[in-house]
């Protein structure tokens, strides 16, 4: 599989988003020149690595426990 029938593949696994969306989206980001492909791979694994489920009421943070709950 190339790396274009790739990146198609893993858009279209998000929700709301279709094959033809998903191929749209792929041409776009292979097409820019403005480092969006880039800034958006980087912020995807930021997200995944920096923020999680807050440990008492599951919601988003990026500590052990959201400032909800420790407050």
């Amino acid at each position: 599989m190339n790396p274009l029938e790739r990146l198609v593949k893993a858009l279209s696994r998000l929700p709301g988003l279709g094959q033809k969306s998903a191929t749209r989206l792929a041409l776009y980001l292979v097409k820019d020149s403005n480092g969006l492909a880039r800034d958006l791979a980087e912020s995807l694994i930021a997200v995944k690595e920096g923020i999680h489920l807050c440990g008492l009421c599951q919601n988003l943070t990026e500590s052990e426990v959201c400032d909800l709950c420790r407050d």
